[in-house]
């Protein structure tokens, strides 16, 4: 039996936001709130998922390009729900769904390697399901780039969480799916989303049922996580969503993300039918308990909806963009934390036309929305943490094509991928969106001490980006090495390590702002020998 603990979320009366004018006007948000019974958080543990017999095998893309902007898909299927991250060479490496009808369908792997001109057609990879037919995957990178995580959910709502493990993007032949059976105390799995932080720590939500523990609940979030790379067992931690009466506040619109936290953002429907956006947070390692996940309001009112959020995190600064009717048509509107208790909320976009659907990527106090309007996407880009936002634009070449449904368009740095169906079906697009830069670690060499290359893949510059080289084994001097550095678009530098000293076998850590890379290698005396 776990431990409740009840969690009072509260929010700052009457913030003020800038307009895309920079007049101030007040936002409604409401005061002091607090969902009582429903905040209740109780803890629950998970054995590691169980590994599915099924292999990714590779399939001949034989894509036909139509039309001017960047076609990734062409088949007959109808693909859609693309999910995009960027890897160690600052390349896109997409996951998407294909449906042949309702009930038949397969999830899809994709590669381009120069940046997202072209994607080659023996690139393309699929996992061949059968039953249930898998959709909206969700995919998420750890800091070394070279190992993805992902999940998906089925058209049947099977109470079951899938888990894939992308252990080297390389070598297809180490990619394998888990899953959690969650049969035993869900009839159903409605939602899921991912999110990683560091090189070995994961977190899996889920919007389910769930009876157990004293509880029979219904939509509510169930969060996993583990520090070793899936190994060993997943704690967990589930919220009562309803009051001692037994109304319920169904959660759904799911999304996730990390920088120094792990959030996980949620539409909540309440109970006078106006639907609110709140974020379950926490700073996971391998101490954290299910009571230090913490929940906050983000956008929140009695008078207004506010749906289909979308998170993403850059260190300390997290962004939430989503829709909002408060002033009679659909909106899109930011809110910014750092730390995620409370939110500063901004508007992006309030023409008098509809704007849906929004998703976002972080980079510290820069950041890039993309959204739909009339069938087309548009993108608009903020510099100051959200405050104000450049006039949008249109992203793609063919108008009023655009496919306007949740999540069917995704934004990782400046790559920008959607569902489009000028084709008569639905298939992914891509285009480069925004400006921001893209950061790799290309190499990790010996000599005298360690030196290492960093660059700027992306079309903005990485200003005062934080580096370090840090040297583990029995090293007596010049073990830690730490400096910043400023590149230009393109632009390439290798940073030492300096002076070392020291004896045997050594593992090397180089970090360049959220990216890491891993080498090992043999230290006799100055000398670091046999890097790789």
């Amino acid at each position: 039996m776990g431990k409740s603990a009840v969690i009072i979320n509260i929010c700052i009366l009457g913030l003020l936001i800038i307009s895309a004018t920079s007049a101030l006007q007040t936002i409604d948000v409401e005061t002091n709130i607090s969902n009582g019974e429903n905040e209740k958080a109780v803890g629950v543990f998970n054995d590691r998922p169980v590994k599915l017999d099924i292999t990714c095998k590779p399939v001949l893309n034989n894509i036909k390009i139509l039309g001017v902007d960047t076609q990734i898909t062409s088949s007959e299927t109808n693909e859609g729900h693309p999910s995009t991250a960027i890897d160690y060479s600052g390349n896109p490496f997409l996951l998407y769904h294909a449906q042949e009808d309702f009930a038949v369908s397969d999830i899809f792997i994709q590669r381009s390697l120069d940046n997202g001109e072209t994607w080659p057609g023996d690139m393309v990879w699929s996992w061949g399901f059968q039953d249930p037919a898998p959709i909206n995957p969700d995919v998420k990178f750890m800091e070394d780039g070279i190992r993805a995580y992902a999940t998906h959910e089925t058209v049947q709502q099977e109470p079951v969480t899938y888990f894939h493990d992308y252990e080297n993007i390389d070598d297809p032949g180490s990619w394998a799916v888990y899953y959690f059976d969650f049969s035993d105390r869900a009839t159903y799995v409605a939602e899921t989303a991912i999110c990683t932080n560091g090189t070995t720590t994961i977190a899996l939500g889920s919007i389910l049922d769930y009876s157990g523990q004293g509880y029979d609940l219904e939509d509510t979030l169930l969060i996993n996580w583990n520090t070793a790379n899936g190994e060993g067992s997943w704690p967990g931690v589930f919220w009562i969503n309803e009051d001692s009466e037994g109304n319920s506040r169904p959660r759904s619109h799911l999304s996730a993300d990390a920088g120094e936290k792990m959030f996980f953002c949620y539409q909540q429907d309440e109970l006078n039918g106006k639907s609110k956006i709140y974020v379950a947070h926490c700073k996971v390692d391998e101490n954290t308990e299910y009571t230090d996940w913490k929940t906050s309001a983000v956008a929140a009112s009695n008078r207004y909806n506010c749906t289909n959020p979308d998170i993403s995190v850059s260190g300390k600064i997290a962004y939430v963009v989503y829709m909002c009717d408060k002033n009679g048509n659909q909106d899109i509107y930011v809110a910014v934390s750092r730390g995620g208790s409370f939110w500063n909320q901004y508007p992006v976009a309030t023409s008098p036309e509809d704007e849906l659907y929004p998703v976002i990527s972080a980079n510290g106090e820069k950041a890039t929305c993309l959204f739909i309007k009339n069938g087309n996407l548009y993108e608009t880009s903020t510099e100051d943490s959200g405050v104000t936002w450049s006039t949008p634009k249109q992203v793609n070449d063919v108008s009023n094509t655009v496919v306007d449904e949740f999540q069917y368009v995704d934004i990782a740095g400046t790559y920008g991928v959607w569902t489009d169906e000028r084709n008569e079906n639905n298939d992914i697009y891509f285009e480069t969106v925004g400006l921001s830069p893209i950061l790799t670690i290309d190499k990790i060499s010996g000599g005298f001490g360690v030196q290492a290359t960093i660059s700027n893949v992306g079309n903005a510059p990485a200003e005062d980006v934080k580096w370090s080289i840090d040297i583990n084994g029995l090293i007596l001097l010049g073990g830690h090495t730490e400096g910043t550095e400023t590149l230009t678009p393109g632009a390439s530098k290798t940073v030492k390590s300096g002076f070392i000293f020291g004896f045997g076998k050594a593992s090397i850590t180089v970090t360049f702002g959220d990216v890491t890379k891993t080498a090992e290698g043999f230290v006799l005396g100055p000398l670091v020998l046999g890097v790789k």
